[in-house]
């Protein structure tokens, strides 16, 4: 490995394992300080000028949407590119779009193994950290502030007037659900441990030693129960996709390598079967996450209430006198919500967003082709006389986009995960890939099917999910360029 390139992997790493690391140290987790900002512009020109990134279709497409923001920016004001918060998030873009995705075409094939898992080595150890703190200040009832005062661990619910801050206030004052905070917003922070959960799942398969595997088995359990703390139903769903798309590849590597035993006798055996097997476990894998969280939950509340009827136990939590709790049940106990999908409002107010971003659209047609508003995009919608519930975005980015950039933007998205797909079946489908190359498709696709209901990847809040996804976005597009890798690899 060129020392360049391995400067520069070990470069990228440490920059997405210090998402983990602001969250303890920072005031506000989503902005970055100026150095930092250095640091990771510097690691985007190596990897352009390393790669040739300019001369991949993929990415032509990502710097055309990024020169449609500022095009949309400068419609607005022109003088806002320079505030802080907008120029913090088109810096993120810059970063996702250019550094990120360039990772796959600024390293060579051999390398890319020992890159994902130095990255993904160092990406558990931080979120497992947050994941222990977090379910230790759920259990106790404490809500652990971070070291810069940005955010806190713990459980918070709904008061009366809609703030999510729990800490001094009684529990009748709760009127919504109890969910963990990690200590982002629980959606947020719930996707993010959705996406972690499938990545130590990964980085469990492709690790060599047995040791490891076992480590990492070990690892995802604690972020998986932090996940399902969270409630975030779109959470639950990610890690199902997650899960069942590598189930997916796992069945057809397997068909693959039995494949190549019966060409030598001349057989050839089709594909129809194998997609779909890998199909049906995707779908079983859904179905199985969406009761497994559900379930988890549950007994997490009851074991939680065994513990509190047991205060001799080793795990019993602090008395009420020694801690603030944001809600309890009648026995003391904090109740972690368990929505579930039986309600009548399982999409949580989703479908009342939906049509009153289409209203507004109907009403104001010039939005299909220049969009409304980069950075606040349902101003327009929340503002018309029908609206009941006002939202912070339209819980689904093809929406948002649409609102934000016009029919252009959508386009130019729709384009480049389109060609992404391509790719990834190319990898997936072929004969020679190597295991750790047919998993890759799985963080895009979840990541994908949780923004059919969310907004996680949005410029100015997506914090580590867009990176991650914009990683494994290059990786696929560099490595699904060819028909077949070495075995060896």
């Amino acid at each position: 490995m060129e020392v360049v390139r391995i400067l520069y992997a070990g470069l990228i790493c440490t920059l997405m394992a210090e998402y983990t690391l602001r969250l303890f140290f920072y005031a506000e987790p989503f902005w970055a300080p100026a150095w930092l900002w250095c640091i990771r512009l510097a690691a985007t020109g190596v990897g352009l000028v390393r790669g040739k990134t300019w001369k991949d279709r993929g990415f032509l497409f990502l710097l055309a949407f990024q020169i449609l923001i500022l095009l949309r920016l400068a419609l607005d004001d022109a003088g806002r590119i320079f505030e802080e918060s907008v120029s913090e998030s088109l810096l993120n873009l810059c970063w996702c779009f250019a550094g990120c995705w360039s990772v796959g075409r600024a390293l060579k094939r051999e390398e890319m193994i020992r890159f994902l898992r130095l990255l993904m080595g160092m990406w558990t150890v931080g979120i497992v950290a947050h994941s222990l703190i977090s379910i230790y200040a759920a259990w106790t009832g404490h809500l652990i502030w971070t070291i810069g005062g940005g955010g806190y661990w713990g459980l918070a619910g709904t008061l009366d007037g809609g703030d999510y801050h729990m800490m001094m206030y009684n529990a009748e004052h709760i009127v919504g659900d109890i969910r963990l905070y990690t200590p982002v917003y629980a959606t947020v922070g719930g996707g993010l441990l959705s996406v972690s959960t499938v990545l130590i799942v990964i980085a469990a398969i492709i690790s060599r030693k047995k040791i490891a595997k076992i480590l990492y088995a070990l690892a995802a359990l604690p972020v998986f129960l932090a996940m399902c703390l969270t409630d975030t139903r779109t959470g639950h769903i990610m890690t199902g996709v997650g899960i069942g798309m590598i189930l997916f590849a796992l069945i057809l590597f397997s068909f693959r390598k039995k494949q190549s035993r019966h060409e030598k006798t001349g057989r050839q055996p089709g594909m129809v079967l194998p997609w779909l097997a890998g199909i049906a476990a995707l779908l079983v894998s859904i179905v199985f996450f969406i009761f497994a969280c559900s379930a988890t939950i549950r007994l997490y509340n009851q074991v939680r209430a065994w513990a509190a009827r047991n205060p001799a136990s080793v795990i019993s939590s602090a008395s009420a006198e020694e801690t603030e709790t944001p809600a309890a049940a009648d026995d003391g106990v904090i109740v972690v919500s368990n929505r579930g999908y039986s309600s009548s409002d399982i999409l949580t107010m989703r479908p009342q967003t939906w049509a009153n971003v289409l209203r507004y659209i109907r009403r104001n047609p010039m939005t299909l082709l220049t969009g409304t508003s980069i950075f606040y995009p349902m101003n327009g919608p929340n503002a018309q006389p029908e609206t009941t519930f006002l939202a912070g975005h339209s819980h689904c980015m093809p929406l948002q986009l649409l609102l934000a950039t016009g029919i252009p933007g959508l386009l130019l998205m729709l384009c480049f995960f389109v060609r992404t797909a391509v790719r990834a079946i190319r990898i997936v489908n072929s004969r020679e890939m190597p295991l750790w190359t047919r998993l890759l498709p799985a963080p895009i696709v979840m990541i994908i099917a949780g923004e059919c209901v969310e907004c996680l990847t949005k410029p100015a809040y997506s914090w580590a999910i867009r990176p991650f996804l914009m990683i494994f976005s290059g990786l696929v597009s560099a490595l699904g360029t060819k028909d077949s890798l070495p075995d060896s690899i």
